[in-house]
């Protein structure tokens, strides 16, 4: 969830080499685990596990554990059983107090009000748990669903061009429109969800459908039950210029908002510049 930059040097022999500064040596340094920092930029080695991309996070000084990094949700959202090893007590509220949370050296927000999960959670190992956006502040956030590289930094996307770059409207939730053979829909980017690369609303489905729905499954939501059907699409789906691995599509969902799941960003890359609310989504290098 590494493309890093390689650098060559020469010495001449008759000149003098001078020692790198704090100042430069800090531009350039290699962090345990592989990872790297260039000023105020963190490139973070991580990996794709179930098609999600996941963080080392280390809590109080212990681990490293892999975290989902979930484009949907915010905060920590870790497994019970982690906690309690942590020696974290839990409030009334379902919360505890983590121990300081960091990747690489970059000190991770939110941490001392964690929502404890018990088993039976969806989440598959080897997940410990789930951290938001808003846990990296205010940086940008960059997702390689390829190699599971992870860049986080104070980079800013240009304006919206329709064409890998799309504005979106709520700051905790990243929209953009889909396509499928000319018809052009809205879909929240939901990077935690693995039922289907595409999950939409039932008029949707017959709309874009080019088979006759296929039995797809089970789910559970809120204490309710879906039967899942699977239709073949038209086309494959895009957004703007980039090509989604999207040939189909699963209905219904847990509700009537349309979700391009992990599954539908597996071999792209996506950067989402939180302060001005765009994302871009290209395929990953």
């Amino acid at each position: 969830m590494s493309v890093l930059s390689r650098r060559m040097f020469c010495a001449v022999a008759t000149l003098t080499i001078v020692p790198p500064t704090t100042h430069m040596a800090a531009q350039r340094l290699v962090l345990p685990g592989g990872h790297r920092r260039s000023g105020r930029n963190l490139r973070i080695h991580g990996t794709v596990a179930s098609a999600m991309v996941g963080v080392p996070v280390t809590l109080g000084g212990r681990g490293p554990f892999l975290f989902e990094v979930a484009t949907v949700g915010r905060g920590f959202s870790v497994r019970s059983e982690l906690a309690e090893t942590m020696g974290a007590m839990r409030r009334q509220d379902g919360s505890a107090a983590l121990p300081s949370a960091y990747v690489g050296d970059l000190a991770l927000e939110r941490s001392g009000s964690a929502q404890l999960v018990g088993p039976g959670w969806g989440l598959p190992e080897p997940f410990a748990g789930v951290v938001g956006l808003d846990v990296f502040g205010g940086l940008s956030v960059g997702l390689n669903f390829r190699s599971g590289e992870v860049l986080l930094g104070p980079t800013s996307l240009g304006p919206a061009d329709g064409h890998t770059i799309f504005a979106y409207e709520r700051f905790d939730e990243v929209v953009v429109p889909v396509s499928v053979d000319g018809a052009v829909f809205d879909a929240r980017v939901s990077s935690g969800q693995i039922r289907a690369p595409l999950l939409v609303n039932p008029s949707l489905a017959a709309k874009l459908a080019a088979s006759e729905p296929q039995p797809a499954g089970d789910a559970y939501a809120e204490g309710r039950r879906f039967e899942l059907h699977r239709v073949a699409l038209r086309s494959n789906a895009r957004v703007g210029v980039t090509e989604l691995p999207v040939s189909s599509a699963v209905y219904p969902g847990p509700s009537d908002e349309n979700s391009l799941g992990a599954l539908g960003l597996a071999g792209l890359a996506i950067q989402l510049d939180r302060r001005n609310q765009r994302v871009r989504i290209v395929s990953a290098a």
